[in-house]
């Protein structure tokens, strides 16, 4: 499966399949305190995609922009970060009833902090370790067993040229994991985020986090 992003910054960008149907919509409003990411995903998912199950049925109403809100998408997850202690997200987390969930829940980093240069650990929901390795250039994702290191999923940026093709920044996922499609997706834009963010010389707004969805 190939998702192109309609914007260069993984936190705030539309999904697409190559058809141009949006899949997965993604924002990151600044006039949140704290910081937050929204994801959205369409309500009617690919055949064989298994979703992170969300029940909005007790939840407050969700900050979204009106115009994110179209009846073909539904809130997957928000994702909360703190300045000066660990960031959360809530999701209805596989099958389970929603909750807030910590980033030491779902990744396996010391201390719950995000060390660039580090390769970055989760958990799925088959109990299975995933790693993601991110990078300045491109991103991967691999599942290691009988030490074997298996490539699942890569994130490709964009490229802009004046006098050759331009390509559109691109997420990548094999075609034997497009059902851990919505939690791909889900750490590798709470990572990418974070990424970025340590880059800039005033070390970000925030310092750390967790992933799930829901303030």
């Amino acid at each position: 499966m190939q998702l192109f992003l309609t914007h260069n910054k993984p936190w705030d960008t539309n999904y697409r399949l190559e058809g141009g149907d949006i899949i997965y919509k993604v924002s990151s409003p600044w006039k949140y305190v704290p910081r937050k990411t929204i994801i959205q995903r369409m309500r009617s998912p690919l055949p064989g995609a298994e979703k992170i199950p969300v029940d909005t049925s007790s939840e407050p109403e969700s900050p979204l922009q009106p115009e994110a809100s179209h009846d073909e998408f539904e809130d997957m997850a928000v994702i909360e970060y703190h300045l000066f202690r660990a960031s959360k997200t809530r999701f209805q987390s596989f099958g389970t009833d929603a909750k807030n969930v910590w980033v030491d829940e779902l990744f396996k980093t010391p201390g719950g902090r995000f060390k660039k240069g580090e390769d970055q650990v989760f958990f799925g929901p088959n109990g299975k370790e995933y790693t993601w390795r991110m990078r300045e250039g491109d991103c991967e994702l691999f599942y290691f067993k009988d030490r074997i290191w298996t490539q699942i999923a890569t994130f490709q940026r964009g490229k802009l040229s004046l006098f050759g093709k331009s390509r559109p920044a691109v997420l990548n996922i094999t075609e034997e994991n497009e059902t851990l499609r919505d939690l791909i997706l889900l750490t590798f834009v709470y990572l990418e985020r974070l990424r970025v963010e340590s880059d800039r010389p005033s070390g970000g707004v925030f310092m750390g986090g967790a992933a799930g969805g829901g303030g």
